[in-house]
């Protein structure tokens, strides 16, 4: 509940943003004429930052290399699909991460149409200026660094896990960084691109942590997906393995313990069951002698 009013929260700043762009300190600062909201902020940043083309093309590999790990996480939720032969069975969190590309790819379009600013610069070869806001750079690839870092852990090992998510977070932290110091674009195309990817995040959070916080469904199964090791499906494996031995184990006991119990019962019995019988025959015996026992009896001749 908590992740889902922070997200409220965060895209209630998001739209607050671009309702002033189009009332707050708007001037024509821009290429050709083209306004922008809070024109003296965004002015002294750019005038900072000055234009540096080579970030601009770092940032642009590094969006290359988020497309590059959405299409790898799209080929195990393909494999999962295939092997489960449901797509109910495929994890929750590749669903979602789905999901979450998908609502990410919708927002470049939407603002593609939806023009709120344009770029500080003119890109080289272009006549005029592009739609700026938010950084689609910025959107794009701090969405797929972090949501992969939350889910991480489910897919790999301890060691393995902690490097990735090192390395997601400073990839995310340098194309925020590198887009806004390339000069593209202006402060607020920035945090514009935060906002939304902020606000996105939280939901995302929300639907992977909102219920039971198992990888697998029930019943699919560790052994029908082999790309990555599934630890949560492992531990319940473990499990089932554990308590399954546990069981048999018991049973033998038991059954040693009952065959035991039989033996002494039969021996006890049957010891029983002579002893009266034996008690009978000395009676019969008696009779016949007149009533002495003949047991130590010696005939004198």
């Amino acid at each position: 509940m908590k992740k889902f009013i922070a997200a409220l929260i965060t895209g209630a700043l998001f739209i607050a943003e671009i309702v002033l762009l189009k009332r707050y300190d708007v001037a024509a600062i821009g290429p050709a004429g083209t306004e922008v909201g809070f024109s003296h902020l965004n002015q002294r940043v750019h005038d900072m930052t000055g234009v540096n083309m080579r970030w601009y093309d770092i940032t642009d590999y590094i969006g290359y290399g988020a497309i590059a790990v959405c299409l790898i996480f799209a080929l195990i939720g393909l494999i999962q699909l295939i092997q489960r032969r449901s797509l109910f069975r495929v994890d929750r969190e590749i669903i979602a991460l789905g999901g979450l590309f998908a609502v990410t790819i919708g927002f470049y379009f939407l603002f593609e149409k939806i023009v709120i600013n344009y770029r500080p610069i003119l890109m080289e070869g272009e006549t005029t200026p592009e739609p700026s806001f938010p950084s689609s750079h910025t959107v794009l690839i701090t969405v797929v660094m972090i949501a992969v870092l939350m889910i991480i852990d489910n897919y790999s090992n301890d060691l393995f896990s902690g490097l990735f998510k090192a390395l997601c977070a400073a990839v995310a932290v340098v194309a925020v960084g590198g887009r806004l110091y390339c000069g593209a674009h202006w402060f607020t195309d920035i945090v514009g691109g935060l906002l939304l990817s902020i606000t996105l995040l939280l939901l995302f959070a929300c639907v992977i942590y909102g219920g039971d916080d198992a990888a697998v469904p029930a019943g699919s199964g560790t052994a029908e997906f082999t790309v990555f090791d599934d630890k949560k499906a492992g531990r319940a494996g473990a499990g089932t393995s554990g308590r399954a031995s546990a069981g048999k184990a018991g049973r033998e006991v038991i059954k040693e313990a009952g065959g035991e119990s039989a033996g002494r019962t039969g021996r006890e019995s049957a010891g029983k069951t002579g002893g009266e019988a034996g008690k009978r025959s000395r009676k019969k015996a008696d009779k016949k002698t007149g009533g002495k026992s003949t047991a130590g009896y010696t005939p004198k001749h």
